[in-house]
């Protein structure tokens, strides 16, 4: 009976030991909180001296990144953005209700042009803002959803896991 519990518990140690490895991990130096990122994940790296790697990241060793046939040292990097799967989704939506308030402010102002006189007149005070707001939401959601967000070294510590 201890056989089998040892053999099991060795089979979950190593389950867990492979599930930590070739990752790179984030962690937020506010509050402890982690992303960690598997390689082969697609990701855009900046330098300090301005150099720009985009693509899927592999890891050489405890300190270094390899991005396609180039390496990158850990203390080297500027920022790290990567696109995650809610964010694109998150951009989409809010940018297609940004696209809802747009057409909507449109319609406000078409519609009470064609009643003329001071409807005319309170349908351009209240659409055009509207749909300026809606500009700005669609902008929003766009950004969100084709750049990603960005991981600084100020405010994230990068560890990777080989």
């Amino acid at each position: 009976m201890k056989q089998l519990l040892i053999i099991i518990l060795l089979a979950f140690m190593a389950v867990a030991g492979y599930g930590q490895t070739n990752s790179l991990v984030l962690e937020k130096k506010r509050n402890g909180k982690q992303k960690i990122l598997p390689a082969a994940t697609k990701i855009k790296v900046v330098t300090y001296d301005g150099n720009k790697y985009k693509g899927e990241f592999r890891i050489a060793n405890k300190s270094t990144l390899l991005m396609g046939s180039d390496s990158v040292k850990l203390h080297d990097i500027k920022k790290i953005r990567f696109k995650s799967k809610l964010g694109m989704y998150t951009g989409t939506g809010v940018g297609i209700l940004g696209g809802i308030i747009t057409v909507s402010g449109t319609v406000l102002i078409i519609q009470s042009l064609a009643e003329g006189g001071l409807a005319g007149i309170i349908g351009i005070v209240f659409g055009v803002p509207v749909v300026g707001a809606g500009g700005v939401i669609v902008t929003a959601g766009v950004l969100v959803a084709t750049i990603g967000r960005q991981y600084k070294p100020k405010k994230w510590t990068y560890k990777l896991a080989p």
